[in-house]
C-alpha cells in the first residue's frame, strides 16, 4: 500500500479539477454539443466496451477488489481529515 501526504485545502479558489483544464473544457463542450442522443449513445457504448472487456481480458478479481477497497478507504480517510480540519461540509458548520 502506498501512503502519501496531501495538504487539505478548504478554499476552492486554488483547486484545479479535471473539468477546468483545457482538455477537460474541450471534452465537456464536445459532450454538450453531441446532444442527448449522442450522450446516451456514448455512455451505452462505453458500458458495452467495459462489459465486453470483462469477458475477453482475464483481469485478476482479487487485484481489482483490493484496488477498489483501497480507493474507498483513502476516500473515507480524506473526507474525515477534511471534516476534522475545516469543521464543515459544503457550507455546513459544526456547532
Amino acid at each position: 500500500m502506498v501512503v502519501g501526504r496531501r495538504r487539505i485545502r478548504p478554499d476552492r479558489d486554488r483547486r484545479r479539477s479535471a473539468g477546468t483544464t483545457t482538455a477537460g473544457k474541450r471534452f465537456g463542450q464536445w459532450f454538450r454539443d453531441i446532444g442527448v442522443t449522442g450522450r446516451t449513445s456514448a455512455i451505452i457504448l462505453f458500458a458495452v466496451v467495459v462489459w465486453g472487456t470483462m469477458f475477453t481480458v482475464d483481469i485478476p478479481v482479487v487485484a481489482v477488489e483490493s484496488f477498489v477497497a483501497g480507493i474507498w478507504v483513502a476516500l473515507i480517510l480524506y473526507l474525515l481529515a477534511y471534516i476534522v480540519k475545516t469543521r464543515e461540509i459544503g457550507g455546513w458548520r459544526a456547532r
